[in-house]
């Protein structure tokens, strides 16, 4: 795996994923899935092995359709915190 973002479609279960590496031993990896009940994203943070992705335990999962509120909410904190470092009452 390199630094760069890596997506992966597979068709034949439908889901969708991409993974975004955090350091070289691990990464996300976020997944849309659909089978049999509305889309949901599932985010996991995996463990990178010689043999591929190993899955740590910790996941979370919420409907797609709120994957915009999630990300919003993700910016808001990176924000809050970057302007508390700077001195700056968020």
């Amino acid at each position: 795996m390199s630094n760069a973002e890596i997506t992966i479609h597979r068709a034949g279960d439908n889901t969708a994923e991409q993974i975004y590496r955090l350091n070289p031993h691990e990464c996300l990896r976020a997944r849309v899935l659909s089978q049999g009940r509305r889309p949901v994203i599932r985010i996991e943070r995996c463990k990178i092995t010689g043999t591929g992705l190993a899955p740590t335990g910790v996941k979370f999962e919420i409907g797609l359709h709120r994957a915009s509120a999630l990300a919003q909410l993700i910016l808001d904190a990176a924000t809050m915190n970057v302007l508390s470092e700077q001195g700056v009452d968020a």
